[in-house]
């Protein structure tokens, strides 16, 4: 990686030596500055930043949506009510709670039913605008509309791939992108002797990281209930039949976070190879 960028506090505070203070602090900062295997974070540009302080807004909706909804689950168990974990069930069970009178819930816990179900709906409304509008403007930006030509890359994964990658200039080479990203195994080697182990989830981009891996789950689910069409495709079924599926799912999250970084270099299309017939 360049040496751009600023430096992340995690990967200063193993120089700084006695307690936390400014001057220990400045010390450490400045050793870590000079150390050779220092890897700087790239510093995003203003378009980038008000992207990315959309995605977490948006995702900070979601969270509320899934606390409240576990909240509701949880105290309505206590009265002996079960509610499904779908949303769908939650959804559907909400009102047909508030209007059974016989459930012998107490008029306060019914009253305050309410008002959640109320807060509940008026976050489900905000969420889907938020949601509608950063979907929008992936589908304007070039970049995106490249990386969701992808197997398993939405609209959200896009946004996600264009703040992390920038213009590609940060990184030398796709697989250092999987490995900023959390996609590669771990390395315990001494001796000469290369040891990889399962994939680390420490020092990644955890969302990224979640989108690819699930966009690439929902591909393999239904690749395993037809016959493959392009290479990729092929490559992915062998690998499915030969590993299972997260393993394979692992795979074609690395792969696509290389083939991204590659377009973006490269400024090329995404266009898989169909198997000659």
């Amino acid at each position: 990686m360049k040496c751009d960028g600023y430096i992340p506090p995690k990967q200063v505070k193993p120089f700084r030596t006695g307690q936390k203070t400014d001057a220990n602090d400045a010390i450490a900062i400045a050793v870590a500055s000079r150390a050779a295997n220092i890897k700087p974070a790239r510093v995003l540009t203003i378009e980038e930043q008000g992207l990315q302080a959309v995605g977490k807004m948006r995702d900070l909706l979601d969270k509320q949506k899934l606390q409240l909804s576990n909240q509701v689950r949880g105290l309505l168990l206590e009265f002996g009510i079960i509610i499904n974990k779908s949303i769908k069930s939650f959804k559907a069970r909400i009102p047909e709670i508030l209007e059974d009178a016989e459930n012998q819930l107490p008029m306060p816990m019914r009253e305050s039913l309410f008002q959640m179900w109320e807060l509940y709906s008026r976050l489900e409304d905000d969420f889907q605008v938020m949601n509608k509008g950063l979907i929008n403007l992936t589908g304007q930006d070039n970049v995106c509309k490249k990386f969701m030509k992808l197997e398993g890359v939405g609209p959200i994964t896009s946004m996600r791939l264009k703040i992390q990658l920038g213009s590609g200039e940060h990184f030398n080479s796709g697989r250092q992108v999987s490995a900023c990203i959390g996609l590669t195994p771990k390395q315990h080697s001494s001796g000469g002797k290369v040891q990889l182990g399962s994939v680390g989830k420490n020092s990644c981009d955890k969302p990224l990281r979640s989108c690819l891996f699930l966009g690439a789950r929902a591909v393999v689910s239904k690749l395993k209930n037809r016959p493959a069409k392009t290479e990729k495709e092929k490559w992915l079924k062998a690998l499915i039949e030969r590993r299972g599926a997260n393993c394979a799912s692992m795979a074609l999250a690395n792969k696509n976070a290389r083939t991204a970084y590659a377009l973006l270099k490269n400024n090329t299309d995404y266009s898989p190879v169909l198997i000659a017939a």
